[in-house]
């Protein structure tokens, strides 16, 4: 953290880390399905087991830079922040699943046994520009726009591990990603400020283009729009207490696990898939909080509230198929809580 001047600071911020983890599992299960006669069947996880080793790197930089322009209020700053992360894993997945066939009342072995080698690598770039100025009476402007630049790749590579120890490429279990986001903000804040209370409103336009690149399936292009109110107010009544409300609205991708589509079968009677063709989501927001606190008897009182409503959120859609869970994420209508 470095002040230039009085006028001038800038403050750097590095962020590093190093990850291992060779986690292991095993279990056994089973689960009943319904046939045609009403009857229940068992299907059964004789074994199911994992291992795997991974290894992740993680890297960010943030800079701010500030600048006074003379006449109180009146300030112009600017940052910008790097991160990079890069994630290999190696592992191991089996079982065997035994499966009743109603038709010739017998049953047959599905075994599963497999090695495989994934690679998932984050970058992403973003800067913000804020312009602050005074308007008179205690209130202030603020515009701003914020550019962000987001790219996520991912591979998995599956072989079969054949009897004679031998492998065989599995083009089900493997694929490439490539998904790459833009994501503009514009906005403008009128802010108001005296001894105890505080008020701001604004709004943003906040397009987000995303393309997306998977093996097997044709290029996808999305451009979204939309507008993002924002609001904060917060009163001091006096030393002991306040109270603060907020609102504000975010555009987010899916993350790189639910855009692959390759099936998940770490767990035979339950699979999951991603889906290359999700749309981002955007979230909707509301906090408050009241706060009380006597230092002279530490007596305190504290509640918190909100609500928040997700447009194009992603959920995940389940079907069966001969007593197997399959799921996949999808975007559905808007949801709260």
């Amino acid at each position: 953290d470095w002040t230039i001047n009085k006028n001038m600071s800038l403050m750097s911020r590095t962020n590093f880390s190093l990850q291992g983890n060779d986690p292991f599992s095993q279990s056994y299960g089973e689960q009943w399905g319904e046939t045609a006669e009403g009857k229940g069947l068992p299907y059964e996880i004789l074994y199911n087991g994992s291992q795997s080793s991974s290894r992740a790197l993680r890297f960010s930089e943030f800079l701010q830079y500030r600048v006074k322009l003379g006449k109180p209020g009146r300030t112009i700053s600017a940052n910008i922040r790097y991160s990079f992360s890069n994630n290999d894993m190696d592992g191991l997945n089996r079982s065997l699943t035994q499966v009743f066939d109603v038709g010739t009342g017998v049953w047959s072995d599905d075994p599963v046994n497999q090695t495989y080698k994934q690679n998932s690598r984050n970058s992403s770039l973003s800067g913000r520009l804020v312009y602050t100025e005074p308007l008179g009476h205690d209130f202030f402007l603020e515009a701003n726009y914020q550019y962000s630049w987001n790219r996520n790749t991912s591979y998995k590579k599956t072989d079969n591990i054949l009897s004679d120890g031998s492998l065989e490429f599995d083009p089900t279990y493997s694929n490439r990603i490539n998904n790459m986001a833009q994501n503009h903000r514009a906005g403008a804040n009128i802010s108001y400020q005296k001894e105890k209370f505080r008020a701001q409103l604004g709004a943003s336009y906040n397009p987000t283009i995303t393309d997306n690149v998977t093996t097997g399936h044709d290029p996808y292009h999305n451009v979204t729009h939309n507008w993002s109110p924002q609001a904060m107010l917060n009163y001091e009544f006096n030393d002991n207490s306040h109270i603060r409300f907020f609102y504000f609205g975010r555009s987010a991708q899916p993350s790189t696990s639910q855009l692959l589509p390759v099936p998940d079968n770490s767990n035979p009677l339950n699979i999951a898939l991603g889906n290359p063709n999700l749309d981002p989501y955007f979230n909707h927001n509301v906090r408050g909080m009241f706060g009380y606190t006597n230092k002279k008897t530490f007596t305190s009182v504290n509640a918190r509230f909100g609500a928040s409503l997700v447009e194009d959120a992603i959920t995940n859609a389940q079907w069966y198929d001969n007593g197997v869970q399959y799921s996949i994420p999808v975007n559905g209508p808007g949801t709260g809580s």
